[in-house]
């Protein structure tokens, strides 16, 4: 649970909330110590009692409710259990993240990872503030979802 309030914390605090339309920033792949660890942005700006769309085909998602009613905020943390920085960074490159508004008050969110290979090699997880009155519709083909 603690490490959920300091991710919420420092989720709270990106840059991206001063975009006018939805934004996504990649992160940069970063070696911890066996793991290869990417942290990607997004925002929407959306209102009070729309709606989120997710569709992933894979990891685990976190819906916390905020008291900001400015927008979407999310961030997506990828582990890529690879050998080798070019294995890893491959990896990842071929992840698809998409951010945009649904209607006016609302959001879509996409993640695909189109692969040949077993995605056991690539974790992913998924952490989106909402305001606290917001409908959600969330679907993942492997992970939790809370």
């Amino acid at each position: 649970m603690k490490k959920t309030f300091v991710f919420v914390a420092l989720l709270a605090t990106l840059p991206l909330a001063a975009a006018e339309g939805p934004a996504v920033r990649r992160g940069i792949p970063k070696r911890q110590g066996r793991l290869w660890l990417e942290q990607d942005q997004c925002f929407v700006p959306v209102k009070p009692g729309g709606r989120l769309v997710v569709r992933a085909d894979m990891g685990s998602l976190t819906v916390l409710p905020t008291s900001n009613d400015e927008g979407l905020h999310c961030q997506v943390r990828f582990t890529s259990y690879a050998n080798s920085e070019p294995e890893a960074r491959a990896s990842l490159l071929r992840s698809e993240l998409s951010a945009r508004r649904l209607g006016s008050d609302g959001a879509y969110i996409e993640f695909r990872h189109p692969t040949d290979r077993p995605m056991s090699r690539l974790d992913v997880s998924f952490c989106i503030l909402v305001p606290a009155r917001f409908n959600l519709d969330l679907e993942t083909e492997s992970g939790t979802i809370q």
